[in-house]
């Protein structure tokens, strides 16, 4: 899924519907900045219900994030670099992908 459409979709549950259409010539404003990584992310996933963000990175870290309070709920170490984080269909399990030739639940 394209990250336009992500915001597509997650912009009204997210409250940042500025941020696609910037009123009057204004600068957007990000709603959070989600802070946390010692490198690249390198892939964000929303929950489908708009509630959580799983997101991976160069560091070998999943984070799981609440963006009601824009806080992390979950922070896991992996041995090698992560590439892919997914939400199921009924966003009861994310799936996170990398150099580990294996795929995580």
């Amino acid at each position: 899924m394209s990250c336009a459409r992500i915001l597509q979709s997650a912009a009204p549950v997210l409250g940042f519907s500025a941020l696609l259409q910037p009123a009057r010539g204004d600068e957007p404003k990000p709603k959070a900045i989600l802070t946390g990584y010692q490198g690249w992310v390198n892939e964000a996933d929303f929950s489908p219900d708009g509630k959580s963000l799983v997101s991976v990175g160069d560091d070998k870290t999943v984070h799981l994030w609440n963006l009601a309070t824009a806080k992390q709920r979950l922070d896991l170490r992996h041995t090698k670099e992560l590439y892919s984080a997914a939400y199921s269909p009924d966003g009861k399990l994310q799936a996170v992908a990398g150099k580990e030739r294996w795929i995580t639940l």
